[in-house]
């Protein structure tokens, strides 16, 4: 079963991420000219979580330090999902689905997100607010921010999620 608190870190997280991304779409090393398209009109759609990374501070205020890494495939095996998806639609709510090893949906987080300029991505959930910063890699979005994973009320863990658009959503977002 899924902890309440990784499903609030891993939503609030991806929302935080994908607002710091500049989403130009043009590298540095590009001459590319036209309009810039805001995170708020790419961010709908179904992203799937690829690659986790929580580096844990003082756990449980102690001066031990862990880290927690999930890379693709791995998810059933150290976080006991098969997968998650987080589905943004345009009226700003979200849903984060949480599927089981027999891939059946096993939990969704819902929320309502908002983006600030083009960095930034929050997540609001009944739980918390989280704040990411966005960046972004080809069709990867990563999204960092400071939590409090080991809920010991000190918000001092780093939190990297990488997520990319699932299969149909690749598509269509490779045509704009």
């Amino acid at each position: 079963m899924v902890s309440s608190h990784y499903l609030l870190c891993v939503t609030s997280l991806f929302l935080f991420s994908v607002a710091g991304c500049d989403f130009g779409g043009a590298s540095s090393d590009q001459n590319v000219t036209g309009p810039k398209v805001a995170l708020e009109d790419l961010l709908p759609g179904s992203w799937e979580h690829q690659q986790l990374f929580v580096s844990v501070q003082g756990y449980k205020l102690s001066d031990s330090i862990f880290t927690i890494e999930v890379n693709p495939g791995e998810w059933e095996e150290k976080l006991r999902v098969k997968r998650v998806v987080t589905q943004y639609d345009k009226d700003h709510t979200y849903r984060m689905l949480f599927y089981s090893s027999s891939d059946s949906l096993e939990k969704t987080v819902r929320g309502m997100w908002n983006t600030f300029g083009d960095t930034t991505l929050l997540h609001v959930e009944p739980n918390g607010t989280y704040e990411y910063k966005v960046s972004q890699n080809g069709q990867k979005w990563i999204l960092e921010s400071t939590v409090d994973w080991d809920e010991d009320s000190q918000t001092d863990d780093l939190y990297r999620l990488t997520i990319e658009p699932v299969i149909e959503e690749k598509k269509k977002r490779l045509r704009r």
